[in-house]
């Protein structure tokens, strides 16, 4: 029975890639509160690993009949970093901004470059991801960068609540900085800023 057959086989493949991300998480959290977690430093284009998070994410919001706002104004593109690092954190972010939105609801995702805090040649970069999801209360912003953190309300959606928390290691581990502005029913906004080093752009061959 070879539809049966396909069914069954999609449905391994899912449960194995969903229980390798639950790992993935544990061991980066593990490594984060450890101190034994690095970063790469090379250059690459922010540009195209913004297109790879799209590419990624706008699947799951087609799934939600959700609407994807991106919007994005940056003068460098070629940066030194680990564009890894920074496509786990803004896919981390905007996951989260699906899995608490309902059906049919917006999720935005803003890009800006904006002034480096002290020192020239630099770029800094401001990711904003809004959603019209569920919210989130003044007492339990408190500890939502807490490992394992989850609220009362989402309990029945699946996640170790390891995502933020990682996220904020992540950010602290590149010198950034991650704010949060929620209310229940109404919503939440995540912004990272994150600076790099400026990368020379490569010539067109």
């Amino acid at each position: 029975e070879p539809e049966k057959v396909a069914d069954c086989l999609a449905k391994i493949h899912l449960s194995g890639s969903h229980l390798l991300g639950l790992i993935n998480e544990v061991l980066d959290m593990s490594k984060i509160e450890s101190g034994n977690i690095g970063l790469s430093e090379s250059s690459f284009s922010l540009g195209e690993t913004l297109n790879t998070v799209l590419q990624i994410i706008r699947p799951d919001t087609d799934r939600k009949d959700q609407r994807l706002a991106f919007r994005s104004s940056i003068q460098n593109d070629a940066v030194l970093g680990d564009s890894m690092r920074v496509q786990q954190i803004l896919l981390n972010l905007l996951s989260n901004a699906v899995k608490f939105t309902p059906e049919g609801g917006r999720v935005e995702f803003l890009v800006e470059e904006i002034p480096p805090d002290s020192v020239p040649g630099r770029a800094r970069y401001r990711f904003t991801v809004r959603d019209t999801g569920v919210g989130m209360s003044e007492d339990f912003l408190a500890h939502l960068f807490d490992p394992f953190t989850r609220g009362a309300a989402v309990a029945h959606i699946e996640g170790t609540g390891l995502g933020l928390s990682i996220t904020k290691g992540l950010v602290d581990l590149m010198g950034g900085r991650i704010t949060v502005e929620s209310s229940p029913g109404r919503g939440s906004t995540f912004r990272v800023e994150l600076e790099f080093e400026a990368a020379a752009e490569e010539a067109e061959p």
